[in-house]
């Protein structure tokens, strides 16, 4: 249970960030620098605006107190915004839920999570433990400017993003050109606020990564369609991610989990993302396996062991049928 509990304000304007500055007892600097109160922590949260429509938070800090974070569902009123936010430091700061849905997602990879405004969420930070976290805010308008700069050459996707009523919720495990993005942008703005121009820069390389992910696991046509079931196969998919480290439930009970039958789920689930569900599991366990081995400088049978395999040599077959090469040549690679 969090000892703390702290109401993530919007990055809209100085005034909200000035009454979350207010909200956790913290010091506001003139250059939008919350330093945190001795009483809860050390560190800081810095807020810039590279440009209209476009505002950037970065947590640097540690807490005396277990705490969770938390964002009300702010009602849409015509133009949707949305947060893109990244977990830079997994092992400490988790979501925890979304709307009135429990998530169970326990990664030790960077993961990144796209939520609309009108969604509800919260995470949970451990105490005594670095907490690094940039969350992006952006309204429909700066998105959709990307959009028809081709920055983001993806309009059928803008179309179901922006326009759909449903709750917006996506999640994905960070490449190694988004880690290396993010590393950048941490280390701009942790020493220095006012590069407006190459924050920009870089929060457009991050966005077009996450668009270039969503439109890639997801046919061209499913975008003709309104799929009935989409929000419900969403949540079934934050089932698969949150589970990539342990033995994934039954298809019966993930159906279940999301109110549909099972072979409703199985059949609509293809058609989202093109392939079979246990096809999508384990391409999304394979990946983070390399990502595993490459940034946390697991050895291979570490690896194994925490996705969950009580047998390497089937780790190694199925590492190999996916990527192409056994686990082994990936680590004699990495070694210099």
């Amino acid at each position: 249970m969090a000892d703390y509990q702290v109401h993530i304000t919007r990055l809209h304007s100085d005034h909200s960030f000035q009454h979350f500055a207010a909200s956790i007892s913290g010091e506001l600097s003139p250059q939008n620098l919350i330093t945190i109160n001795p009483s809860m922590g050390k560190g800081f949260i810095r807020k810039v605006n590279p440009e209209d429509g476009l505002s950037v938070r970065l947590w640097n800090v540690i807490l005396n107190q277990p705490t969770r974070l938390f964002k009300h569902a702010v009602p849409a009123t015509g133009s949707r915004g949305f947060n893109l936010v990244y977990i830079i430091t997994p092992e400490y700061c988790q979501l925890k839920t979304i709307g009135t849905h429990t998530q169970f997602n326990n990664y030790d990879a960077r993961t990144s999570y796209l939520l609309a405004d009108d969604v509800a969420y919260d995470f949970e930070i451990a105490a005594f433990h670095p907490i690094q976290v940039i969350d992006l805010s952006v309204s429909s308008e700066w998105l959709k400017l990307q959009f028809e700069k081709r920055i983001l050459p993806f309009p059928d996707l803008w179309e179901r993003t922006v326009k759909t009523d449903a709750p917006f919720v996506f999640s994905d495990i960070c490449s190694t050109t988004v880690n290396l993005t993010i590393n950048e942008l941490f280390e701009i703005i942790i020493h220095d606020g006012t590069r407006n121009s190459v924050v920009r820069s870089l929060v457009v390389v991050l966005v077009a990564e996450f668009f270039k992910k969503m439109f890639n696991r997801q046919p061209a046509e499913a975008y003709a369609i309104k799929d009935v079931h989409f929000e419900k196969i969403m949540e079934a998919e934050n089932i698969l991610l949150a589970h990539l480290q342990k033995n994934l439930p039954s298809l019966e009970q993930i159906a279940k989990s999301v109110a549909l039958s099972e072979s409703t789920f199985k059949r609509h689930f293809k058609a989202i993302f093109g392939k079979s569900i246990y096809e999508y599991y384990l391409e999304k366990k394979m990946d983070l396996a390399k990502q595993l081995m490459l940034e946390n400088a697991l050895s291979v049978n570490d690896t194994a062991e925490r996705l969950g395999y009580e047998k390497v040599s089937n780790f190694i077959e199925i590492f190999k049928k996916h990527h192409g090469y056994s686990p082994g040549v990936l680590k004699k690679k990495r070694t210099p």
